[in-house]
């Protein structure tokens, strides 16, 4: 399972294949959850814990969302359909982190380490966590 650190802002890309099962799990239980297609494209269910929402690709659509609200946070995901889904994901609310230090830039983006943190900043003004450091 892979663990995403996620911050307020950032909406994370989700893939769903025909094939497999997207799985997501969070810390507290999910208190709702808006799918931005019908069920005719993409089945859900929930954990009987709700701390678990089960996703699957029925029919290959356009891309779309997801609003997930659990009883300590929200969060919003997008979601596209490719031939390997991203398989099972923990989501975490991400730490902010003030002191980054500057490790890489390359043309499209800049790659900052923090104490609890990586960075990716992009050029276009986006930013994306990478990990948590331990």
């Amino acid at each position: 399972m892979k663990t995403w650190y996620l911050t307020k802002s950032f909406v994370a890309a989700i893939y769903l294949s025909l094939n497999s099962l997207t799985v997501i799990s969070f810390d507290a239980p999910i208190e709702s959850y808006f799918l931005g297609t019908s069920k005719e494209y993409v089945f859900s269910a929930l954990s009987k814990d709700r701390k678990t929402l089960i996703l699957k690709a029925i029919k290959k659509t356009k891309a779309t969302n997801i609003f997930v609200k659990t009883k300590s946070d929200q969060f919003v995901f997008s979601l596209n359909f490719r031939k390997k889904s991203s398989g099972n994901l923990h989501i975490k609310r991400a730490k902010r982190n003030d002191s980054y230090q500057l490790l890489k830039r390359e043309a499209t983006f800049a790659l900052y380490k923090g104490k609890t943190s990586l960075l990716k900043v992009y050029k276009d003004g986006g930013e994306e966590f990478l990990s948590k450091i331990p």
